[in-house]
């Protein structure tokens, strides 16, 4: 809701469906705070991300956070409650189509 409403987010990635939400948008606002075995680095399958303190640091730039606002709003067309509500409705099982 946040992103939708234009607010610049940042978003901490950890586990496997941020994991698979960074490979499908590649969200420039992220961070990682703890690695595999809480080490402070990433292993070899991870994707070495901003600490919280330098992802903070950047979100001062105006222009940083201007990029994390359209980068938000464009990922929030696949999350609008819409297409949530059609999700759903497919999950439990309708066949029919869509008229939006």
């Amino acid at each position: 809701s946040q992103m939708r409403s234009g607010v610049p987010v940042l978003l901490e990635i950890r586990g496997k469906v941020l994991e698979d939400f960074m490979d499908k948008y590649n969200y420039s606002c992220a961070f990682r705070r703890y690695y595999d075995n809480d080490s402070t680095t990433p292993q070899e399958h991870e994707v070495p991300l901003m600490s919280f303190d330098k992802a903070v640091e950047k979100l001062k730039d105006p222009e940083v956070r201007e990029d994390c606002q359209r980068q938000g709003l464009e990922i929030v067309k696949d999350y609008s409650p819409s297409k949530i509500g059609q999700k759903f409705l497919r999950t439990v099982g309708y066949q029919g189509e869509f008229t939006c």
